[in-house]
Order: C-alpha cells, then structure tokens, then sequence
C-alpha cells in the first residue's frame, strides 16, 4: 500500500521502507526495493504533454544498500526527500539511440535517467488538477471516470472479480471481491491505463474493467460523496 507523507509530517524510514512514498513536500515519490531506488519529480503530475522527471539508482547485483550507500555518501550523510531531489537534479545525462545513456558511478551502482509523461503520472497531492464533473457526459470516457474517482463523486467502489488461471487461488481469495480505495483504483488507471475501458448505464453505474480478467464498478454521484 502507497504512503502518502504530508508537508510537515515526520519521514518513514527510507531504508526500510517496501512501500511507494508520496511526498506533498518536496513533491516526489520514492520506491526503495531489492533492485535499488527510484525517484520521480511530481511537480508536473497529471500535466498533458508535461515532462516527469524520473530517476533510478540500480543496484546492479541486487544490493539495495549500495545504493542508498551511494546516496549518503554524496549528501553527506544528509539523507532526505529535498535533499535526493536535489542532487539528482545536478546529474546530466547524455541523449543516446534509445534514450538517456546510464552513468556507472562504481562496480555495484548506475544512475539511470528516463523522462515520463504528466497525464500517466499520479499524485495524490495534485488532484485539483483532475476537475470535478458539472454534469453526466453525453459520452463516457476513461478521463470522466479519473475526475469522478479524483472528487469523490461516487459510491460503492468495489471489484466484482478478478481472474487468473489458478481457479483454486482466485477462489480462496474470493476472486478479490470487495472495496476498493479510489486513490489505489486512480493510481492504476492513470500509471498503467493499457486494457482498462469503462462504461456508464442509465441508471449511473459505472463499470472499469481492465481486459475481462479484472472488473469494478462504482455508482455515479454527481454531488461529491
């Protein structure tokens, strides 16, 4: 489950953290796994055609402590949001054939730089940017279906079912059936929106579906919940 981290609110562990932090305050997410640190620049979160900055710091033999290592030594010691942000903002990277070359900075740690699109970037802190819905759309969209879940205009968010081909395990675990946080559904819909479509009946039931291997639906409200 993310963690989101309010400007002000005391910083969770950074080391052992397996969670994605979410940052009001400097405005980033950060994921810390076997494989090494990962940081995005979220100020242009949700943008259309905005440039997401996106960073890195690969553990090349599955030591993840090599790179929070590296980092530390580099801020000496100082090791916070503001201040990560800070120095892998000063890197450049050269433009190769297939995007920006990494830098090995030793044996065990390469810097990589990628850049992202702002409309598949999520951020819980800049939901304003998705606006709310004045009235039911002529035409249901994927997009009408990010701006209610952004403004609570709906009821009821629950998976119907998801579906793999361990029949035995899907029906130990009920097929997933249940509710659904928005700001997890919001997050899929807009960092991986390949194979999701959606659908609006007359009666204001939503379906979002990705394939037909996982379904959910909510009920419509136009007023906030």
């Amino acid at each position: 489950m993310d963690i989101f981290v309010r400007k002000g609110e005391p910083t969770p562990d950074l080391l052992s953290t397996c969670n994605t932090l979410y940052f009001e305050d400097p405005h980033l997410s950060y994921h810390y796994s076997h494989t090494g640190m990962r940081v995005r620049l979220l100020d242009n979160a949700f943008k259309p055609g905005a440039v997401v900055r996106c960073y890195y710091v690969e553990s090349r033999f599955n030591n993840p402590v090599a790179t929070y290592n590296h980092i530390s030594r580099e801020l000496g010691g100082d090791v916070r949001p503001e201040t990560i942000a800070q120095y892998l903002s000063t890197l450049s990277f050269a433009a190769g054939r297939y995007g920006f070359e990494p830098i090995d900075v030793s044996d065990e740690v390469r810097l990589h730089y990628s850049e992202g699109n702002g409309t598949n970037t999520f951020s819980p802190f800049a939901l304003d940017r998705l606006k709310p819905l004045r009235e039911v759309p002529a035409k249901w969209t994927m997009a009408h279906a990010k701006r209610a879940l952004a403004n609570h205009q709906f009821r009821n968010l629950r998976c119907n079912g998801v579906y793999s081909d361990d029949y035995a395990y899907d029906a130990a675990v009920d097929f997933h059936r249940g509710p659904v946080d928005h700001l997890v559904m919001l997050e899929k819909l807009v960092e991986s929106p390949s194979g999701w479509w959606t659908s609006l009946d007359g009666n204001g039931s939503v379906s979002l579906c990705c394939h037909h291997f996982d379904s959910n639906s909510f009920q419509l409200e136009m007023q906030p919940y």
